[in-house]
Protein backbone atom coordinates (compact mmCIF):
# COMPACT_ATOMS: atom_id res chain seq x y z
CA UNK A 1 0.00 0.00 0.00
CA UNK A 2 1.01 3.61 -0.76
CA UNK A 3 1.25 6.39 1.58
CA UNK A 4 -0.15 9.65 0.71
CA UNK A 5 1.74 12.95 1.93
CA UNK A 6 -0.49 14.74 3.97
CA UNK A 7 -2.21 18.04 2.60
CA UNK A 8 -1.43 21.25 4.98
CA UNK A 9 -5.34 21.83 6.13
CA UNK A 10 -4.24 18.31 8.01
CA UNK A 11 -1.32 19.67 9.61
CA UNK A 12 -2.99 22.91 10.92
CA UNK A 13 -5.41 20.49 12.28
CA UNK A 14 -3.09 18.76 14.35
CA UNK A 15 -1.55 22.00 15.74
CA UNK A 16 -4.54 23.17 16.76
CA UNK A 17 -5.57 19.86 18.50
CA UNK A 18 -2.27 19.82 20.39
CA UNK A 19 -2.74 23.81 21.72
CA UNK A 20 -5.91 22.00 23.73
CA UNK A 21 -6.45 21.15 27.40
CA UNK A 22 -6.90 17.42 27.45
CA UNK A 23 -10.11 17.06 27.90
CA UNK A 24 -10.78 18.72 24.93
CA UNK A 25 -8.85 16.79 23.02
CA UNK A 26 -10.39 15.72 19.60
CA UNK A 27 -10.45 12.34 18.10
CA UNK A 28 -8.22 12.71 15.32
CA UNK A 29 -10.18 10.29 13.75
CA UNK A 30 -13.52 12.84 13.45
CA UNK A 31 -11.87 15.75 12.49
CA UNK A 32 -10.36 14.25 9.70
CA UNK A 33 -13.04 11.36 8.50
CA UNK A 34 -13.34 8.22 6.86
CA UNK A 35 -13.66 8.24 2.96
CA UNK A 36 -17.38 8.72 2.77
CA UNK A 37 -19.57 6.51 0.30
CA UNK A 38 -19.02 8.32 -2.81
CA UNK A 39 -14.83 7.53 -2.05
CA UNK A 40 -13.86 11.27 -1.23
CA UNK A 41 -12.31 12.96 1.90
CA UNK A 42 -14.12 13.85 5.36
CA UNK A 43 -15.53 17.34 5.93
CA UNK A 44 -11.41 18.48 6.49
CA UNK A 45 -10.56 16.84 3.23
CA UNK A 46 -11.19 19.10 -0.48
CA UNK A 47 -13.22 17.67 -3.51
CA UNK A 48 -10.16 18.69 -5.56
CA UNK A 49 -8.62 15.52 -6.41
CA UNK A 50 -5.09 17.82 -5.88
CA UNK A 51 -5.69 17.08 -1.83
CA UNK A 52 -6.21 14.05 -1.02
CA UNK A 53 -7.90 12.71 2.91
CA UNK A 54 -5.90 10.53 5.46
CA UNK A 55 -4.49 7.35 4.19
CA UNK A 56 -6.96 4.72 4.18
CA UNK A 57 -7.19 1.86 5.90
CA UNK A 58 -6.88 -1.63 4.58
CA UNK A 59 -10.73 -2.26 4.19
CA UNK A 60 -11.75 0.96 3.17
CA UNK A 61 -8.58 0.68 0.48
CA UNK A 62 -9.92 -2.28 -1.08
CA UNK A 63 -13.23 -0.72 -0.89
CA UNK A 64 -12.37 1.92 -3.18
CA UNK A 65 -10.36 -0.40 -5.57
CA UNK A 66 -13.28 -2.36 -6.41
CA UNK A 67 -15.19 0.48 -7.04
CA UNK A 68 -13.22 1.68 -9.81
CA UNK A 69 -10.79 -1.04 -10.84
CA UNK A 70 -13.11 -1.99 -14.00
CA UNK A 71 -13.17 0.97 -15.42
CA UNK A 72 -11.69 0.97 -18.97
CA UNK A 73 -11.14 -2.77 -18.83
CA UNK A 74 -13.10 -5.58 -19.99
CA UNK A 75 -14.26 -8.43 -18.02
CA UNK A 76 -14.11 -11.95 -19.19
CA UNK A 77 -16.76 -14.77 -18.93
CA UNK A 78 -17.91 -15.27 -15.45
CA UNK A 79 -16.23 -12.60 -13.98
CA UNK A 80 -18.58 -11.38 -11.15
CA UNK A 81 -17.90 -7.71 -11.89
CA UNK A 82 -19.79 -8.01 -15.53
CA UNK A 83 -22.76 -7.81 -13.66
CA UNK A 84 -22.02 -5.94 -10.21
CA UNK A 85 -20.32 -3.15 -10.85
CA UNK A 86 -22.02 -0.57 -13.35
CA UNK A 87 -19.05 0.93 -14.22
CA UNK A 88 -17.15 -2.04 -16.52
CA UNK A 89 -20.78 -2.95 -17.76
CA UNK A 90 -21.49 0.49 -18.84
CA UNK A 91 -18.14 1.76 -20.01
CA UNK A 92 -16.24 1.88 -23.43
CA UNK A 93 -14.34 -1.04 -24.05
CA UNK A 94 -16.23 -3.12 -21.91
CA UNK A 95 -17.54 -6.68 -22.44
CA UNK A 96 -21.05 -5.11 -23.07
CA UNK A 97 -19.96 -3.36 -25.89
CA UNK A 98 -17.56 -5.68 -26.98
CA UNK A 99 -20.75 -8.60 -27.60
CA UNK A 100 -22.64 -5.87 -29.98
CA UNK A 101 -19.46 -5.39 -32.33
CA UNK A 102 -19.03 -9.09 -32.80
CA UNK A 103 -22.69 -9.84 -33.66
CA UNK A 104 -21.33 -8.31 -37.27
CA UNK A 105 -18.35 -10.63 -37.36
CA UNK A 106 -19.99 -14.19 -36.41
CA UNK A 107 -16.90 -16.58 -37.37
CA UNK A 108 -19.80 -19.18 -38.38
CA UNK A 109 -20.88 -17.13 -41.10
CA UNK A 110 -17.85 -16.27 -41.94
CA UNK A 111 -16.24 -19.79 -42.09
CA UNK A 112 -19.38 -20.62 -44.32
CA UNK A 113 -18.64 -17.80 -46.56
CA UNK A 114 -14.92 -18.97 -47.26
CA UNK A 115 -15.97 -22.30 -47.03
CA UNK A 116 -13.20 -24.83 -49.47
CA UNK A 117 -15.91 -26.65 -50.55
CA UNK A 118 -18.06 -23.78 -51.78
CA UNK A 119 -15.39 -21.94 -53.10
CA UNK A 120 -13.04 -23.76 -54.53
CA UNK A 121 -12.37 -25.35 -57.53
CA UNK A 122 -16.13 -25.20 -60.29
CA UNK A 123 -17.10 -28.86 -60.81
CA UNK A 124 -17.13 -29.72 -65.08
CA UNK A 125 -20.41 -29.63 -66.19
CA UNK A 126 -22.09 -32.09 -68.62
CA UNK A 127 -24.64 -31.36 -71.47
CA UNK A 128 -25.68 -34.88 -73.28
CA UNK A 129 -27.19 -33.74 -76.74
CA UNK A 130 -29.38 -36.39 -79.14
CA UNK A 131 -29.04 -35.88 -82.78
CA UNK A 132 -32.06 -34.17 -83.92
CA UNK A 133 -30.92 -35.43 -86.94
CA UNK A 134 -30.27 -39.12 -87.81
CA UNK A 135 -31.16 -40.33 -91.00
CA UNK A 136 -29.59 -42.39 -93.81
CA UNK A 137 -29.67 -41.73 -97.57
CA UNK A 138 -29.07 -43.84 -100.72
CA UNK A 139 -26.51 -42.62 -103.00
CA UNK A 140 -27.32 -43.06 -106.89
CA UNK A 141 -25.47 -45.23 -109.09
CA UNK A 142 -25.55 -45.75 -112.64
CA UNK A 143 -27.64 -49.22 -112.60
CA UNK A 144 -30.43 -47.69 -110.12
CA UNK A 145 -29.85 -43.61 -110.24
CA UNK A 146 -32.12 -42.70 -107.93
CA UNK A 147 -31.26 -40.83 -105.01
CA UNK A 148 -33.44 -42.31 -101.37
CA UNK A 149 -34.02 -39.59 -98.94
CA UNK A 150 -33.70 -40.32 -95.14
CA UNK A 151 -37.23 -41.48 -95.00
CA UNK A 152 -37.14 -43.94 -97.85
CA UNK A 153 -33.64 -45.51 -96.47
CA UNK A 154 -35.17 -46.55 -93.05
CA UNK A 155 -38.09 -48.27 -94.33
CA UNK A 156 -35.71 -50.11 -96.53
CA UNK A 157 -33.28 -51.22 -93.91
CA UNK A 158 -36.62 -51.76 -91.86
CA UNK A 159 -38.00 -53.91 -94.15
CA UNK A 160 -34.65 -55.51 -95.23
CA UNK A 161 -33.31 -56.70 -91.39
CA UNK A 162 -37.10 -56.20 -89.62
CA UNK A 163 -35.21 -53.68 -87.40
CA UNK A 164 -36.85 -49.46 -87.30
CA UNK A 165 -35.15 -47.00 -86.56
CA UNK A 166 -31.51 -48.32 -87.93
CA UNK A 167 -29.35 -46.18 -90.43
CA UNK A 168 -26.94 -47.99 -92.95
CA UNK A 169 -23.57 -47.41 -93.81
CA UNK A 170 -22.55 -49.64 -96.65
CA UNK A 171 -20.74 -48.91 -99.98
CA UNK A 172 -23.44 -51.63 -101.86
CA UNK A 173 -26.41 -52.18 -99.44
CA UNK A 174 -28.85 -54.91 -100.83
CA UNK A 175 -30.23 -58.10 -99.62
CA UNK A 176 -28.94 -59.97 -102.25
CA UNK A 177 -31.62 -59.74 -104.34
CA UNK A 178 -33.89 -56.79 -105.82
CA UNK A 179 -34.64 -55.39 -102.17
CA UNK A 180 -32.26 -53.50 -100.20
CA UNK A 181 -30.66 -50.94 -101.22
CA UNK A 182 -30.56 -52.26 -104.93
CA UNK A 183 -26.37 -52.08 -104.50
CA UNK A 184 -26.41 -48.34 -103.74
CA UNK A 185 -24.34 -46.90 -101.16
CA UNK A 186 -25.84 -45.48 -97.67
CA UNK A 187 -24.36 -42.85 -95.90
CA UNK A 188 -25.40 -41.90 -92.52
CA UNK A 189 -26.03 -38.04 -91.50
CA UNK A 190 -26.11 -36.64 -88.00
CA UNK A 191 -26.73 -32.83 -86.84
CA UNK A 192 -26.61 -32.15 -83.02
CA UNK A 193 -27.98 -28.29 -82.06
CA UNK A 194 -25.18 -27.07 -79.51
CA UNK A 195 -27.02 -24.54 -77.31
CA UNK A 196 -25.05 -21.59 -76.21
CA UNK A 197 -22.48 -21.53 -73.38
CA UNK A 198 -22.00 -17.91 -72.17
CA UNK A 199 -17.94 -17.63 -70.66
CA UNK A 200 -17.86 -21.78 -70.63
CA UNK A 201 -14.59 -23.22 -71.02
CA UNK A 202 -14.84 -26.38 -73.40
CA UNK A 203 -13.25 -29.52 -71.81
CA UNK A 204 -14.18 -32.11 -73.96
CA UNK A 205 -16.72 -33.56 -76.47
CA UNK A 206 -17.62 -37.18 -76.62
CA UNK A 207 -20.14 -38.63 -79.37
CA UNK A 208 -21.45 -41.97 -78.94
CA UNK A 209 -22.80 -44.26 -81.06
CA UNK A 210 -24.56 -47.73 -81.08
CA UNK A 211 -24.68 -50.58 -83.69
CA UNK A 212 -27.91 -52.08 -83.56
CA UNK A 213 -29.06 -54.81 -81.88
CA UNK A 214 -29.47 -57.98 -84.22
CA UNK A 215 -27.57 -60.74 -85.96
CA UNK A 216 -25.16 -58.83 -88.66
CA UNK A 217 -25.68 -55.68 -87.47
CA UNK A 218 -21.84 -55.24 -87.48
CA UNK A 219 -19.40 -55.50 -89.63
CA UNK A 220 -15.35 -55.59 -90.30
CA UNK A 221 -15.44 -51.28 -91.13
CA UNK A 222 -17.63 -49.26 -89.19
CA UNK A 223 -17.01 -46.51 -92.22
CA UNK A 224 -15.28 -42.58 -92.06
CA UNK A 225 -16.62 -40.17 -89.91
CA UNK A 226 -16.19 -36.60 -91.35
CA UNK A 227 -17.66 -33.01 -90.83
CA UNK A 228 -19.78 -31.93 -94.05
CA UNK A 229 -21.08 -28.72 -95.27
CA UNK A 230 -24.51 -27.78 -93.13
CA UNK A 231 -27.95 -29.33 -93.67
CA UNK A 232 -31.35 -29.46 -92.70
CA UNK A 233 -34.50 -32.05 -93.17
CA UNK A 234 -35.46 -29.95 -96.02
CA UNK A 235 -32.31 -29.81 -98.03
CA UNK A 236 -31.70 -34.34 -97.08
CA UNK A 237 -34.98 -35.06 -99.39
CA UNK A 238 -33.05 -33.66 -102.08
CA UNK A 239 -29.60 -34.42 -102.27
CA UNK A 240 -26.81 -34.77 -99.75
CA UNK A 241 -25.17 -32.33 -98.43
CA UNK A 242 -21.01 -31.59 -99.41
CA UNK A 243 -18.37 -33.24 -97.82
CA UNK A 244 -16.34 -31.79 -95.41
CA UNK A 245 -12.99 -33.26 -93.47
CA UNK A 246 -12.66 -36.66 -92.23
CA UNK A 247 -12.62 -36.25 -88.41
CA UNK A 248 -11.67 -40.22 -88.00
CA UNK A 249 -10.67 -42.67 -91.35
CA UNK A 250 -12.09 -45.50 -89.76
CA UNK A 251 -13.98 -46.39 -86.48
CA UNK A 252 -12.98 -50.12 -87.32
CA UNK A 253 -14.73 -53.87 -86.59
CA UNK A 254 -17.74 -53.67 -84.06
CA UNK A 255 -20.01 -56.70 -83.24
CA UNK A 256 -23.85 -56.36 -83.13
CA UNK A 257 -25.44 -54.00 -80.55
CA UNK A 258 -21.70 -52.68 -79.71
CA UNK A 259 -21.01 -48.59 -78.37
CA UNK A 260 -18.41 -46.34 -80.13
CA UNK A 261 -17.41 -43.76 -77.90
CA UNK A 262 -15.15 -41.26 -79.63
CA UNK A 263 -13.35 -38.35 -78.68
CA UNK A 264 -14.21 -35.41 -81.00
CA UNK A 265 -11.84 -32.24 -81.43
CA UNK A 266 -12.94 -29.19 -79.51
CA UNK A 267 -12.40 -27.20 -82.44
CA UNK A 268 -15.76 -28.61 -84.10
CA UNK A 269 -18.04 -27.26 -81.81
CA UNK A 270 -19.15 -23.47 -82.07
CA UNK A 271 -21.83 -23.31 -78.95
CA UNK A 272 -24.58 -21.68 -80.73
CA UNK A 273 -24.22 -23.74 -83.88
CA UNK A 274 -25.14 -27.17 -84.82
CA UNK A 275 -22.63 -29.66 -85.19
CA UNK A 276 -23.18 -31.25 -88.95
CA UNK A 277 -21.08 -34.94 -89.18
CA UNK A 278 -21.50 -37.47 -91.68
CA UNK A 279 -20.57 -41.56 -91.49
CA UNK A 280 -19.27 -43.21 -94.66
CA UNK A 281 -18.53 -46.31 -96.05
CA UNK A 282 -15.23 -48.24 -96.64
CA UNK A 283 -16.53 -51.48 -96.98
CA UNK A 284 -19.16 -53.23 -99.48
CA UNK A 285 -19.91 -55.10 -95.75
CA UNK A 286 -20.96 -52.58 -93.35
CA UNK A 287 -22.68 -51.68 -90.71
CA UNK A 288 -26.18 -50.39 -89.24
CA UNK A 289 -26.35 -47.56 -86.63
CA UNK A 290 -29.53 -47.13 -84.05
CA UNK A 291 -30.85 -43.31 -85.51
CA UNK A 292 -33.19 -40.76 -84.65
CA UNK A 293 -35.88 -43.07 -84.69
CA UNK A 294 -34.14 -45.70 -82.20
CA UNK A 295 -35.37 -45.85 -78.42
CA UNK A 296 -33.89 -42.50 -76.52
CA UNK A 297 -31.34 -44.08 -74.92
CA UNK A 298 -30.03 -45.75 -78.21
CA UNK A 299 -29.83 -42.53 -80.69
CA UNK A 300 -26.47 -41.04 -81.26
CA UNK A 301 -25.75 -38.87 -78.42
CA UNK A 302 -23.03 -36.20 -78.13
CA UNK A 303 -21.52 -35.25 -74.30
CA UNK A 304 -19.76 -31.64 -74.02
CA UNK A 305 -18.07 -31.20 -71.05
CA UNK A 306 -17.64 -27.60 -69.88
CA UNK A 307 -16.89 -24.98 -66.85
CA UNK A 308 -18.83 -22.42 -65.98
Amino acid sequence: MTTRPRAPGLLAAGLIAASQPACLLVNPAFVLGAASDDGSGGSGGSSDGDTAGPVPDDTTAAATTDATGGLGQSTGPGDPSATTDPIATSAPGSTAADDTADDTGDPATTAQETDPGTTGEPEPQFLDLPADIAGCVLLPTGIVPLYADPDDCGQRVAQTYDYPGGVIVDSSFSDGGFGGGNGRPGRAYLRFVIPELPGATLLAAELTLQIADFEDAGGPSSGVLATTEPFDAEQLTQFPPPDGLDVVTELGQTADDESIVLQLPLDLLDPGAPLHLGIFPNDSDGVVFDGAGAPPDRRPKLRITYLE
